[in-house]
């Protein structure tokens, strides 16, 4: 059965589709990615993801949070 995802167009049942996703908040950076096949569905590939924590009773400071998301970037 052919049917529509989201704002997809309907698929093959050949085809088969990949998404990526970036993420990137105050303290968080990640990169998803996922495949989807007709008759098998979604399957993740991969979804790494760091989180800055700062020293405690410190907020999110710019500038070391910036520093974080530079060091750890997807790779």
């Amino acid at each position: 059965m052919i049917e529509e995802i989201g704002n997809l167009s309907p698929l093959l049942e050949k085809d088969v589709i990949y998404a990526l996703g970036i993420e990137g908040s105050a303290n968080k950076v990640g990169v998803g990615l996922v495949k989807y096949s007709e008759g098998v569905g979604y399957e993740i590939l991969s979804n790494p993801r760091k989180t800055y924590i700062s020293p405690p009773g410190q907020g999110f400071l710019p500038r070391e949070t910036a520093w974080h998301h530079q060091k750890v970037k997807m790779r």
